[in-house]
């Protein structure tokens, strides 16, 4: 009796760790691009180019609208963890336009919301320079220049570029 109690009780935690898909960090941080120059200004920007998911995938006809898409979820938390922007709480997300936010110089973390559900986030730091723009491509949809380095970029863990490594002296 106890061995089929210790077995049930194995069983049961170990189909609960299953259930838990822990973030996956990114520990290099995304910065400003390189070959633009600085503008002027106190202030930074980060453009978040999200992916999207369509909302009513059976619907017919087949065409693609911008209503029926969404914008996957991301969140921006400064360097303390606080929640500075949300777009699961934002209200419909129709606009194909990348969401711009304007922030002061420092350290900041951008979690987005993996396809495939799950609740599997991906998580890494971004920085942001005084009259600078810091681009995070969460779509996959990004082609860096011809010939960029490797090193120059920051990857997804599914493979594709997110954005221009932080740190990396300008060059235009």
């Amino acid at each position: 009796m106890k061995t089929i109690f210790l077995a049930t009780v194995g069983i049961a935690a170990a189909m609960l760790a299953g259930c838990a898909t822990p973030s996956t960090i990114i520990r290099q941080p995304v910065g400003p691009d390189p070959f633009v120059a600085t503008e002027s200004g106190h202030n930074g920007k980060l453009q978040i180019f999200a992916a999207w998911t369509e909302q009513n995938p059976g619907a017919l006809p087949k065409i693609v609208v911008y209503p029926n898409y969404a914008r996957s979820t991301f969140m921006l938390c400064d360097a303390d963890g606080k929640v500075l922007l949300d777009n699961a709480h934002s209200g419909p997300q129709s606009n194909p336009a990348p969401e711009v936010v304007v922030l002061a110089p420092g350290k900041y973390c951008l979690k987005t919301l993996r396809q495939g559900g799950k609740e599997r986030w991906t998580e890494f730091p971004v920085v942001i320079e005084a009259g600078r723009v810091t681009e995070a491509y969460l779509n996959g949809g990004w082609v860096p220049p011809a010939n960029t380095p490797f090193t120059m970029l920051v990857y997804s863990p599914g493979g594709f570029p997110v954005g221009w490594r932080a740190n990396i002296p300008r060059r235009g």
